[in-house]
């Protein structure tokens, strides 16, 4: 391997890991970020929700722009096949690296498997909220409890 593809490899996996570390520190954020547009869904705190999925959107921007520069850096060192794939990147590395970023990269996605269930419980209730509106709101139901005058 020549000296370039060995320098290029070295930053690609230097910028990999430090945006797994970075991702770690959104992913955190976020998990409370969508427990409090989840307190202020509940309690019908309008600037509260607002200001949460501000700052919800906000994160996964950056969280998206990583993966983006993730997925680049992967193709670069590694060729287009390993776009997928954190393996040629723990295959490079040597083992205390390697299992520290394996640990950091199962740590991310039990991360983002928990932001998954906390958006999917917000988006339940959100549709459980605009259900119970519908009932009471809309004018073709039957069993309308508020009809407007016309």
């Amino acid at each position: 391997m020549s000296t370039a593809t060995q320098r290029l490899r070295r930053e690609c996996v230097g910028r990999i890991v430090a945006d797994v570390d970075a991702d770690l520190v959104d992913y955190r954020t976020l998990i409370e970020t969508l427990d409090t547009l989840h307190r202020a869904l509940v309690d019908e705190q309008l600037d509260a929700l607002a200001r949460a999925h501000d700052r919800a959107a906000q994160l996964v921007g950056r969280l998206r722009a990583r993966a983006r520069r993730r997925v680049q850096c992967l193709e670069q060192a590694f060729g287009e096949a390993a776009a997928d794939t954190m393996a040629p990147v723990f295959q490079w590395l040597d083992n205390p690296a390697r299992e520290t970023l394996s640990a950091r990269w199962q740590a991310l996605q039990a991360s983002a498997a928990r932001c998954k269930a906390i958006n999917t419980r917000n988006l339940r209730d959100i549709g459980t909220r605009l259900q119970a509106l519908d009932a009471v709101l809309s004018p073709a139901s039957v069993k309308a409890t508020y009809t407007p005058q016309r």
